[in-house]
């Protein structure tokens, strides 16, 4: 499942995940930071979400999007 992980995905997760390690090693104040999970949490969303029915899904409260980047690699396997 996730092989199937675009470049560009991979690399926008990247991205995020190095702003996020930065601010939490700078002690960014946490109301300034990005809010986004650990990669291990968005890939056990990714997993619940591969196990739902076909259909539509919502993210409510992202941040910089990357749960959504998550949820974006079931629904492509889902098409």
């Amino acid at each position: 499942m996730f092989s199937g992980i675009t470049v560009p995905i991979k690399n926008r997760m990247l991205y995020l995940e190095k702003i996020d390690a930065e601010d939490r090693k700078d002690a960014t104040p946490r109301l300034k930071r990005l809010r986004q999970i650990p990669p291990e949490t968005g890939k056990f969303i990714s997993l619940i979400a591969s196990n739902c029915p076909k259909g539509n899904y919502i993210e409510i409260g992202t941040s910089a999007g990357y749960s959504t980047l998550w949820l974006s690699v079931v629904a492509k396997e889902k098409k």
